[in-house]
């Protein structure tokens, strides 16, 4: 069909149209088909034409014109040509394109901007026309390749040019939706033979439907027509059969019907047949689904989108195969209700200052699709034009046809009044507020702020975002809370301010130090029960305190029934003569509380005064309250005595009444409690936490540090380890680097380990295990494999908290926890002190490394200690300084008790004693103590010792002493020593008085006597008597020449001691005349001399011989010397080295040489 193209090249101001042009088709356009002919001719029969509403130019008007179908398209055989809107209006409706117009604004009648909104549902027609369209319908899209397909329908404008004042719209509508899916056949069931309840999986079938809608009765809605299948199965009984939406409702089709009959061939489900359930394989023919009808369950679901037909079969053995599933959907028509296009949507401003704004328009024209009149009313929002308020005022029009049965039409617009403008806020001044009494916090009134708003909210829309309402005032803690304001008015428009409310923290800490006072609380009472008013005015009551307390704080209790509590005023007098008006007729004295009873307790930290209190119920005068005058006036007296309590009626008549009972509770310093005892260690030391000397602490806001005055700061400890450039390598044993803490102290009660920080090169991270292994021998793994392909560790810290290793990236800079949890639960309780070491462990090869640098670092717990030494040995006192977080500081002392519970580790050593000059010795204890070894660092005093007189009766026989020590403390210890008694002492030896000797004539040597068996020389001993061992030198017998000799006499003890003495010997020959010649004479060479000496003789005198001897006196050689001439060489190359005197005589003189042997 020839129009079918044309109708589609209507669609765009470039069209396509599907067939081949002739100029016999343009002389004589195609017409529609026979149906749709036959309502155009219906329609021109009726006779039925709008008013004029609109004049255009050459006073043309619209047509309106009913839906066309669309039954199948043309055939081409080449590319179809492309026309224009107006190309294609003039070929359908004949004239020339010039007469034709396009449009694109919606919702309008008028020419201009008429769109394919507004559809008619009946034909009429005229034999000029004006075409209009908005959308395009190009090549390739699927009315295009399915020309009288779905997606054919279109809309125009056209005007009639032929009948001056009448308008139409002409519109064109889609038939029947009919689909079928692409994905048969398919096996019934999806695998296998079936079973229960649908084994092998559902077979599926989906069709697509691309039109826009949904499942319902009302206009332009659609009707599921009907769904047909075919399907080959040899039991039908075993098959579920249903139907999904795209929303995903299911429909049953046929559940298990057909008995043992065999498929399902040209089925159809249809609303309006018989149920499937009627029917019998192979189930030929129409039927209704199962569950009912399809478009009831349906209903309002999308025809838009994907429908699935699913077959299960439920029980085994059989098989099948669905062949064919189609469906069809139908549009219902459009209404005939009037057309109206309302106004479009407004949004103007609020005018300057004010909440309103005015807007004018006008009322739309409605159109009547069958050519009746209309009557358009406005039924809801004001008038044109205004003022509208701030915010949306919906506008409302009805249109009414004139003609039965009346169909109506609404249209509504909106005009929105935007108020942008913002209001001015003022917040509240800023407060500062103390603490509640005892609290981090205080209760805070804060009130709200101020605005000024062309359009305020009611209520004013204040917000704050502390409490997030529009009342801030709450509790706030201690601090400065910045409170922001918002206020937002109806219109949106936001505005800030902020306000600081600050609360300050002016309460000091309370701190008790250990050894010091303690604050004690104690309650006395009495219960008299007696009756005053109306049978005395006034009673007393005594209560006796036997204690004597310096008063802290006084409170006082009291349970007064009375019928006119105003009338009551009580004192209390202390036993030092202080009274104190604790009730003074409540309500300001005036007497004019009626209520009956007073159950108080009076407090001087209450917030409420008593006098002013006065209830509806009984008792009237209830709770804790601060009394007339304050009790503040007894702190510093004493406790001990008669304390009297005195009530009183001051108003007659009197009532009766009654003083139940009272009580008094008073705080007071307590004695103190026992000191601290603190213990030294072996070092004499003990370095105490300040937190140790604290026997409580409380603060309302909390504790920011407790030092030691004057104490000491222990120090955090930061060390790095060793093998620095260390090599890495799988190759390698796990490469270390160790540092050695030489403090003490437990993790978690002492320190805590802050951070490990660790540099590594290494082109694979990813190979590495990084371990810290602690003294104890624990290991906590820091990071596993991590980094892939990355390089190097830089500046890579593991702490506590910090983020997770495994989200890090090479080279790891930054901080991270370590991989196998934290430091503070792996290493709790372990001593810092010994050796930790970081070990990294290459896991695969073909990569290498250093490790660079391990550093770590522990953090004290307590840094203020205080230091006691061995000085301090006793009781001392230590102060303390208490700051809580708000800088209030509170001071205590605390008393202080230094032990030195540890004995002394005495180390003995054997010590050697000599007897002195009488032989005997006193041994010195101390000579007895191994000082490197023996550890007491408050320092030693000998108690005793088992012996420490010896003589030299004890020589040679090792003596076992017992050394009894203790130190300053009394702490004792002992140990055994072996002492040897010697005698170091030489025999004293008295030599003979330096002397001169002649030796005689010749000039002969000098034989030396023996002087100790001449009497000449003696020795006595201090432990030898009489002493038997002598020796001199030279030796006795010796012949010595002329020269001096220095005599050395000699005396040995029996213990080996040798004494000596010297004097002084000198041989002094008398020469005579040939002495002298001969000593002229005689000369000895070279001298000193080694293998051999010449002897000279240069005078007259012949020699006889030479006489050798050593330096002791012994003869050594005896030399002929008759035959000598003036020289003659002496052999001494067999004489040791040395000094030698050499005796030269003749017959009648004699020389002495001295000889060097070298």
């Amino acid at each position: 069909m020839f129009c079918v193209g044309l109708f589609m090249a209507l669609l765009a101001g470039t069209s396509t149209v599907h067939a081949q042009r002739t100029s016999a088709d343009v002389q004589n356009p195609p017409r529609a088909s026979q149906q749709v002919q036959a309502e155009i001719n219906a329609m021109q029969l009726s006779g039925r034409r709008n008013a004029p509403v609109q004049s255009r130019q050459n006073n043309r008007m619209a047509l309106y014109v009913g839906s066309f179908e669309i039954s199948d398209g043309p055939n081409w055989t080449t590319n179809p040509d492309v026309l224009s809107g107006i190309e294609a209006a003039a070929l359908l409706f004949g004239g020339s394109p010039s007469d034709y117009q396009t449009s694109t604004n919606p919702n309008t009648t008028d020419p201009a901007t008429i769109t394919n909104t507004a559809w008619a549902t009946e034909w009429g027609v005229n034999g000029c026309f004006e075409v209009a369209e908005d959308f395009s319908f190009d090549a390739g899209a699927p009315g295009y390749n399915d020309p009288g397909g779905t997606n054919s329908a279109f809309s125009a404008y056209v005007d009639d040019n032929c009948s001056a004042g009448i308008t139409y719209v002409w519109t064109a509508a889609a038939g029947p939706v009919s689909v079928c899916a692409v994905d048969n056949p398919q096996p019934v069931p999806a695998t296998g033979t079936g079973g229960f309840p649908c084994v092998g999986g559902p077979t599926t079938s989906e069709i697509t439907i691309a039109e826009v809608g949904v499942i319902g009765a009302g206009p332009s809605e659609y009707v599921l027509d009907n769904v047909s299948l075919d399907i080959t199965h040899t039991f039908d009984a075993d098959l579920e059969i249903s139907l999904i939406s795209p929303n995903g409702t299911t429909w049953d089709l046929s559940s298990d019907n057909g008995g043992a009959g065999d498929n399902f061939t040209g089925t159809i489900f249809m609303d309006g047949n018989p149920s499937i359930t009627t029917g019998s394989a192979p189930f030929t023919g129409t039927f209704q689904a199962e569950q009912g009808p399809m478009n009831t369950g349906f209903a309002g679901d999308d025809v838009n989108g994907i429908w699935t037909l699913s077959i299960c079969d439920d029980a085994g053995g059989d098989t099948g195969t669905l062949n064919d599933f189609c469906i069809e959907f139908v549009q219902n028509p459009a209404s005939n209700a009037p057309i109206m296009n309302c106004p479009a949507d407004a949004i103007v401003d609020a005018n300057p200052g004010e909440c309103e704004a005015p807007f004018g328009f006008a009322t739309p024209t409605a159109l009547d699709p069958n050519g009746g009149s209309v009557t358009v009313t406005q039924t809801m929002g004001a008038p044109s034009p205004g003022p509208y308020p701030v915010g949306v005022t919906v506008i409302e029009f009805t249109a009414t046809n004139d003609e039965a049965p009346n169909e109506t039409t609404t249209c509504q617009f909106t005009i929105t009044v935007v108020d942008n403008q913002p209001g001015v806020i003022t917040c509240p001044a800023d407060i500062t507020q103390t603490n509640d009494p005892g609290l981090c916090e205080a209760a805070v009134t804060v009130p709200q702020p101020t605005v000024d708003d062309n359009c305020p909210t009611n209520p004013a829309g204040f917000v704050n975002d502390y409490n997030g309402t529009d009342d801030a005032s709450d509790v706030y803690p201690v601090g400065t809370t910045v409170v922001t304001w918002t206020y937002t008015d109806d219109g949106g428009n936001s505005v800030d301010c902020t306000m600081n409310v600050t609360v300050t923290d002016d309460e000091a800490p309370e701190v008790f130090c250990i050894g010091g006072p303690i604050a004690a609380t104690e309650t006395v009472s009495a219960s008299p029960g007696l009756p005053f008013g109306t049978t005395a005015a006034t009673v007393t009551s005594v209560i006796t305190i036997t204690e004597d307390f310096d008063i802290t704080d006084l409170d006082v209790d009291l349970d007064i029934p009375h019928a006119w509590a105003g009338d009551v005023i009580v004192e209390l007098t202390s036993p030092a003569g202080t009274t104190a008006l604790l009730l003074n007729a409540p309500l300001n004295g005036t007497g004019s509380c009626a209520g009956s009873d007073i159950l108080v307790t009076l407090d001087d930290e209450a917030t409420l005064p008593v006098d002013n209190e006065c209830g509806a119920g009984t008792p009237s005068i209830a709770g804790t309250f601060t009394p007339s005058t304050a009790l503040s006036a007894f702190d510093g007296e004493s406790t001990m005595g008669d304390w009297t309590l005195a009530v009183t009626d001051n108003f007659t008549p009197f009532d009766d009444g009654v003083l139940e009972s009272w009580a008094l509770t008073y705080s007071y310093m307590a004695t103190s409690t026992p000191p601290l005892e603190v213990f030294l260690d072996a070092d004499g030391m003990a370095v105490v936490p300040s937190t140790a000397f604290v026997s409580s602490v409380t603060d309302n806001c909390g504790i920011a540090s407790i030092e030691v005055v004057g104490g000491i700061t222990i120090p955090n400890i930061d060390q790095c380890g060793d093998n620095v450039g260390g090599a890495i390598s799988s190759t390698l044993p796990p490469t270390e680097s160790v540092t050695t803490v030489a403090e003490s102290g437990l993790i978690g009660a002492d320190y805590t380990l802050d951070n490990v920080e660790i540099d590594i090169t290494h082109t694979f991270d990813g190979d590495l295990e990084i371990e810290l292994v602690s003294p104890a021998g624990t290991a906590l793994m820091l990071s596993d494999n991590n980094g892939g392909a990355g390089d190097n560790y830089i500046d890579t810290v593991f702490m506590d908290g910090g983020a997770d290793i495994n989200t890090g990236s090479a080279p790891f800079t930054g901080t991270f926890e370590a991989e196998g949890g934290t430091f503070a639960a792996t290493y709790d309780g372990e001593d810092v002190n010994g050796d930790w070491t970081l070990r990294v462990t290459d896991t695969f090869g073909g990569d290498d490394g250093t490790l660079d640098s391990f550093c770590i670092s522990f953090a004290s717990v307590n840094p203020s200690a205080a230091l006691f030494t061995c000085d301090d040995v006793g009781e001392s006192t230590v102060d303390i300084l208490v700051t809580d977080i708000g800088g209030n500081t509170a001071m205590c002392t605390a008393t202080v008790t230094v032990i030195d519970n540890i004995d002394p580790i005495l180390v003995c050593q054997d010590f050697t004693l000599e007897l002195g000059p009488d032989g005997t010795a006193m041994l010195d204890p101390m000579d007895l103590i191994d000082m490197d070894n023996t550890i007491e660092a408050c320092g030693l005093s000998v108690d005793a010792v088992s012996e420490d007189d010896f003589d030299c009766d004890d020589i040679g026989t090792p003596q076992t002493v017992t050394l009894f020590v203790s130190d300053p403390s009394g702490n004792l210890a002992s140990c055994e020593a072996t002492v040897t008694v010697v005698d170091r002492l030489a025999p004293e030896v008295t030599c003979p008085a330096d002397m001169t000797i002649d030796p005689g004539a010749n000039n002969q040597l000098y034989e030396v006597p023996d002087y100790f068996a001449d009497g000449l020389a003696s020795a006595t001993d201090n432990c030898t008597d009489p002493v038997t061992v002598f020796a001199q030198d030279p030796a006795a017998g010796s012949f010595i020449g002329d020269g001096v000799y220095t005599v050395t006499l000699s005396a040995t003890d029996e213990y080996g001691n040798v004494g000596t003495c010297t004097f002084e010997l000198t041989i002094e020959s008398v020469l005579g005349a040939d002495d002298n010649t001969l000593d002229a004479g005689i000369s000895l060479y070279p001298n000193p001399a080694q293998g051999q000496v010449i002897l000279s003789n240069t005078s007259n005198i012949l020699l006889e011989k030479a006489t050798m001897f050593d330096v002791n006196g012994k003869l050594v050689n005896t030399i002929d010397l008759t035959d000598m001439t003036t020289e003659k060489t002496i052999d001494i190359s067999k004489l040791a080295s040395g000094v030698y005197i050499v005796q030269i005589e003749s017959e009648n003189a004699s020389v002495v040489k001295r000889l060097i042997k070298e």
